[in-house]
């Protein structure tokens, strides 16, 4: 078997203008040992979905790719090397896992609603996700591998889908080496690649495929066969199993077709209403089934075309990809059927249908006639997503000379005219933080890089991703090892504030520092602030911040008060739009323990609402407590969530409502240790608490 070295290569463009990231997922493809399927996502365009991005943990940030200030020309414009004439780069990213291996490939991407990128493969018989943002800088990588299983197993990723708020849903299929059995393991995972929870679904009998979709509340769906008893048997069912937002099973249903024979799916999708629809075959012929939000079956349709993926447009029409492309109404009645064989199927924002497997065809939605045929595509075209103007592009998996798993894009317009081929390699390694957005397009980072020391780096990139600006800091005390920010946000005027910390994690000094920047990236202020436990010690860190419409700025973090290492408190600084404090407040939990703040929001009124985690030391066990602070700095309520004793529960984001409801994110363990297992909770307080 050759051997492999695994890279990811993930690449935005420019043509003339700048690409506008596509709000459909990107295309789904699994080759099968018995044929090739597929599965998508209902597209979501047109169906927009608030995204709380949940400021990372300073203590924890992971190692991450932050490319240099790029470099300008003569014109003062970014310098790039173009593939093709009016092509420029707008960034490319790789990951190389460093390893040799045996089994090492990509198998799926997406985009959350902000145009991040998450990568999903596997390498060494781990999962691997990586996340990008839209200026290809990595957030973080995350591995995970099947826990609490006492038998050898192995582990093969099946499907995956990444919903708008940047949630990852995956289905495996565990097989054993000293037992005949497979198991259907499907895992969910949040945007910053905390799994959420895990469930697995054992069955005796050999596991054929799994697949995944999420739908708009939030539940998650799998659709799999399994061969009863073995695969010679001939006879395998479908089962669909529907899991809420917290993991818990609401249904599970099995199909079982008139003859009696192979059943097995090849895709599914979801509509607004929670309807399931899945695409297989049963027998020799195509089917489609739809079972309703409460898995009541509605329908099943059969014939002798499409076993593959299956698309929905906006009107609740269904494409489905097979040995004949076809597309039926939500009634279950075939529309049109094509000539055309194709398991891996898109639609575009105009309703045409997008068939892209060794070659690239696009068809009229309303008639099934071709518009246009192209020679573009190989078997490994696994991957497309399509932008606002309709341009296609198309990823491909390719070897290298130097076998290197490579990413292949090439960009096609709506016309179907070739515009670029390209790979891209870019390594970069920094420490990522944020990132943010104004309201004209531009881009704002921060993170930290190494110089002599490492300091806080904010850039700032127009919408076509030129250099417009960047600046690095590095606090001027002598005890200074670690200069890093947390956290990033941009006033209507176009101010930028970043918070962070300065001084070595394990040095006796370490502060909170605030940094305001005009549109033009000058420095108006720096703020410092260290609680002394006691003289010559501080430990100080911010986590997030806030902005409200007169300037003023509201940082969050926490304060060490000595005695024992675990003793932190919230802490809340409030400065004027001038950077001087007009307030200042601690909060100390009822064990008298460790109270760590995660985020902070604030409302039309100029209220501060402040989350975290508070150790309880009865229960011995961490509660979610919120506080809420009036303009004035005064402590107007302070709430706890418990999820139940030995619980430790953890807000990961925060958030208000067009009403000043307060609605919190987070998850729950079974109990303090990392390898816990855990579940998602959300918690909503109105404004009075």
């Amino acid at each position: 078997m050759k051997t492999i070295q695994w890279s990811i290569f993930i690449i935005y463009a420019v043509v003339s203008c700048c690409m506008i990231a596509s709000q459909q997922a990107l295309s789904d493809e699994l080759n099968s040992t018995r044929k090739t399927v597929y599965q998508k996502r209902l597209n979501e365009q047109g169906h927009p979905n608030s995204f709380v991005r949940k400021p990372f943990d300073p203590r924890k940030l992971p190692r991450v790719e932050l490319p240099d200030i790029p470099q300008t020309n003569s014109n003062g414009k970014k310098y790039l090397s173009p593939s093709n004439s009016g092509v420029s780069e707008t960034w490319s990213s790789r990951y190389d896992t460093k390893v040799t291996s045996t089994y090492a490939w990509a198998y799926r991407n997406g985009l959350d609603s902000t145009g991040n990128v998450y990568v999903i493969g596997s390498v060494e018989q781990n999962l691997l996700i990586v996340k990008y943002n839209t200026d290809g800088t990595k957030l973080w990588e995350a591995l995970y591998r099947p826990e609490n299983i006492s038998s050898p197993f192995n582990f093969d990723i099946n499907d995956a889908v990444v919903d708008r708020g940047g949630n990852i849903y995956v289905t495996f299929f565990l097989s054993y080496d000293d037992i005949e059995s497979y198991d259907v393991l499907t895992t969910k995972f949040n945007s910053n690649g905390t799994k959420i929870w895990e469930q697995r679904y054992q069955h005796i009998g050999e596991l054929n495929q799994s697949f995944v979709a999420y739908d708009r509340g939030g539940n998650c769906y799998i659709t799999f066969s399994y061969y009863l008893q073995y695969a010679q048997s001939g006879v395998s069912n479908i089962f669909t199993i529907k899991y809420d937002v917290s993991g818990f099973q609401k249904w599970m249903r099995e199909f079982n077709g008139p003859a009696n024979t192979e059943d097995e799916p090849g895709g599914i999708s979801t509509d607004d209403s929670g309807n399931v629809f899945i695409a297989g075959y049963s027998g020799d012929y195509g089917m489609i089934l739809k079972y309703d939000s409460l898995g009541n079956q509605q329908w099943v349709k059969y014939n002798n075309s499409g076993d593959g993926r299956i698309v929905l447009d906006n009107a609740g029409n269904m494409y489905v990809g097979g040995r004949f492309v076809s597309k039926y109404n939500s009634a279950g009645i075939r529309l049109w059927k094509s000539s055309y064989s194709s398991w891996a199927i898109a639609l575009d924002n105009g309703g045409n249908l997008i068939l892209y497997q060794d070659s690239l065809v696009k068809l009229n939605g309303a008639t099934g006639n071709v518009l246009w045929t192209r020679p573009y595509g190989t078997p490994y075209s696994n991957r497309v997503t399509i932008d606002a103007f309709n341009n296609i592009y198309l990823c491909e998996n390719i070897y290298t000379d130097t076998t290197r798993a490579d990413m292949q894009i090439r960009k096609i317009s709506s016309g179907g005219t070739l515009n670029w081929t390209n790979t891209y390699r870019s390594p970069n390694d920094d420490y990522f933080a944020d990132i943010t957005l104004d309201t004209n397009g531009d881009v704002y980072v921060t993170g930290t890089t190494y110089q002599s020391n490492y300091s806080m780096l904010t850039i700032k990139y127009s919408s076509d991703g030129d250099s417009l600006w960047g600046d690095r800091y590095s606090s001027t005390n002598n005890y200074s090892l670690t200069d890093r920010p947390s956290y990033l946000a941009v006033d209507s005027s176009g101010n930028v504030y970043v918070a962070g910390t300065y001084g070595g994690q394990w040095s006796s000094r370490q502060g909170m520092t605030t940094i305001k920047y005009n549109s033009a990236g000058d420095s108006l202020w720096r703020r410092n602030y260290e609680f002394e436990y006691y003289p010559g010690n501080a430990r100080t860190s911010a986590t997030s911040l806030a902005v409200d419409g007169n300037g003023n700025v509201y940082v969050t973090g926490y304060s060490y008060r000595g005695w024992n290492s675990e003793y932190y408190d919230y802490l809340t600084i409030k400065y004027n739009s001038n950077g001087d404090t007009l307030w200042t407040r601690t909060y100390n939990g009822t064990s008298n323990y460790y109270d760590y703040p995660v985020a902070i929001a604030l409302d039309n009124l100029g209220n501060a609402y402040v989350t975290g985690y508070s150790y309880q030391q009865n229960s011995y066990s961490n509660d979610v407590v919120t506080i809420k602070y009036n303009p004035a700095g005064d402590t107007l309520w302070v709430r706890a969530f418990n999820g139940g004793d030995y619980y430790a529960d953890y807000p990961t984001a925060l958030t208000l409502d067009h009403s000043g409801n307060i609605c919190i994110t987070g998850y729950s363990r079974s109990n303090i240790n990392d390898d816990a297992s855990s579940n998602f909770i959300t918690v909503k307080y109105s404004p009075t608490g």
